[in-house]
């Protein structure tokens, strides 16, 4: 197996996988997010359990990426690549299907379009960093015992 491979997309992948993964058993059992307006395009939608799980899911990808000799800022992408997914999607993907279908989301406007960053790219990009953050410190407190 490739280095890349084994120290970056592999990592990647577990922690997309496994964080998407636990949201979608949430919804599947029937967990409603925090809504802050309630039936609006423009509220926060947030699943608290979902969040909360993210840091175990981070430190995972971390921990796997540096088992495998990763160093840097790439470890910090592959403990948060399912933020980085869903941020293509919100960067990339969004827009241009305003611009191709005018009919898409008509309600969704800009403030809209801040509220889902929010909800679906920086919360859980914080819980992912705080995992990552935290296996790094504990890795390096037990090389320094």
């Amino acid at each position: 197996m490739q280095e890349r491979v084994k120290q970056f997309w592999l990592p990647s992948l577990v922690t997309l996988v496994l964080g998407w993964g636990i949201l979608t058993i949430l919804i599947c059992a029937g967990v409603q997010p925090f809504m802050t307006r309630p039936g609006r395009p423009d509220g926060l939608y947030v699943y608290w359990p979902w969040v909360l799980a993210l840091p175990f899911v981070g430190a995972l990808g971390a921990y796997l990426s540096r088992r495998a000799e990763m160093r840097g800022w790439k470890v910090y992408v592959a403990g948060a690549f399912p933020v980085v997914a869903i941020a293509v999607v919100f960067l990339l993907i969004l827009p241009w299907s305003f611009i191709a279908d005018h009919q898409v989301v008509p309600a969704l406007k800009l403030s809209g379009f801040a509220a889902g960053m929010v909800s679906w790219v920086l919360l859980p990009g914080i819980a992912l960093c705080l995992g990552i953050a935290l296996q790094g410190m504990r890795r390096f407190h037990s090389t320094n015992v």
